[in-house]
């Protein structure tokens, strides 16, 4: 019983430190930086240039399996790995890059 009371009065604490917090904002070189990874991510992916993608990747990488369980890819040998299967995968099923067919 003790550490059920206890473990009430922690859960009020933290949820009352949680309110007196300041939500975070974004300064506009923030956007420009997030806006600008973004849009080298997707030239990357598009070009097949895996070099400049690694760069906007970095691992420990979680992605969601086919059934939404999320898995840790530890590396990021392995991360570009799976980006060439899913970029090939694609493309087999008919998928157009910047244009290109292939």
């Amino acid at each position: 019983m003790y550490c059920r009371g206890l473990f009430v009065v922690a859960t009020l604490l933290l949820s009352s430190l949680g309110v007196s917090q300041e939500s975070a904002a974004l300064s506009p070189s923030d956007k420009q930086s997030i806006d600008a990874l973004l849009t080298d991510y997707v030239q990357a992916f598009m070009a097949k240039d895996y070099v400049k993608l690694r760069d906007c990747l970095q691992a420990p990488f979680v992605r969601l399996t086919a059934a939404g369980e999320p898995n840790v890819v530890s590396t990021l040998d392995e991360v570009i790995t799976l980006y060439h299967t899913l970029r090939d995968g694609l493309i087999s099923q008919g998928a157009a890059f910047a244009g290109k067919s292939y």
